[in-house]
């Protein structure tokens, strides 16, 4: 209110619109593009974690949920980067905005691959024999290995097994074989992206 009671009045309603669109333009996506291949040629990965995720009871996969567990979990967050959001693109500071959903998908990213690689939250359903048994034969010294385990509970020896990963006749990769961390192709595709609707 001025001095001489005049009131001057400020119309914000078209800035406040161009916020809100902005707001609720843009979607912060964490999973696995569709388009990720595989360097064993099989399903692509999206395929893939979807099948995990919820499971296939057709192909006797049970679910292991690699995804949701992680987000929920950071649900509050989440929620406090996503109002930081807002009122910075309410604030015409669209760039930091941009910055925060950034960190945000980051953030997400990072405990999806954290919780993945911890065996899960729950803890993922073990590898069964038969798996166990087909990782092992894939390679010339796992099929040795699997040739003097003839006979022993796969099931059970498989949650420690160490295998490696051979590419172009080297080893790679020497590590224990948890569920989900087979070829780490899928665990590699993990990412996040900021799309607009």
């Amino acid at each position: 209110m001025a001095e001489n009671g005049v009131r001057i009045t400020v119309d914000s309603a078209e800035e406040l619109r161009k916020a809100i669109n902005i707001l609720t333009s843009r979607v912060v996506m964490v999973g696995i593009p569709g388009d990720t291949k595989r360097t064993d040629g099989g399903p692509n990965n999206a395929l893939l974690g979807y099948i995990h995720e919820f499971g296939s009871p057709a192909k006797n996969i049970p679910a292991r949920p690699w995804l949701n567990p992680p987000i929920i979990h950071l649900g509050d967050e989440i929620a406090k980067m996503l109002i930081k959001s807002a009122q910075l693109v309410l604030a015409n500071k669209d760039g930091e905005a941009l910055k925060v959903l950034h960190a945000l998908g980051a953030r997400a990213r990072d405990a999806v691959k954290n919780n993945m690689a911890a065996g899960g939250d729950p803890p993922f359903t073990p590898i069964a024999a038969a798996t166990v048994a087909a990782r092992l034969s894939r390679t010339r010294a796992g099929a040795r290995q699997l040739a003097k385990l003839s006979g022993m509970d796969l099931k059970d020896w498989g949650a420690g097994t160490t295998q490696r990963t051979r590419r172009g006749g080297r080893v790679v990769e020497e590590r224990n074989a948890p569920p989900l961390r087979d070829t780490l192709d899928m665990f590699r595709a993990i990412n996040y992206a900021i799309r607009q609707k």
